[in-house]
């Protein structure tokens, strides 16, 4: 039996169940806010910010396909995803 004790855990078990990865782990989420600056990390910014971030590439990776299809390419570059981030 899993014990969840918190919304980490949750989606923690959710994740295994769905057999999906979390790409930006909590602690490397943490690790970047510590590096801007002196203060401690609540779980919740780290895990909001790991959110975040994971929109954002996925946002990325669909733009830097459809430019790779306009291309008639099957492969995805470079400088498909630096015109993405345009």
């Amino acid at each position: 039996m899993v014990v969840i004790e918190s919304i980490f855990d949750f989606i923690m078990v959710l994740c295994t169940i769905l057999n999906v990865t979390m790409e930006f782990s909590t602690a490397k989420m943490k690790e970047m806010i510590k590096g801007q600056g002196d203060k401690r990390v609540s779980e919740e910014s780290a895990e909001r910010l790991g959110e975040i971030l994971e929109t954002f590439a996925g946002d990325v990776a669909e733009e830097a396909i459809a430019v790779a299809k306009e291309d008639d390419r099957k492969t995805v570059r470079k400088e498909d995803v630096k015109k993405a981030l345009r």
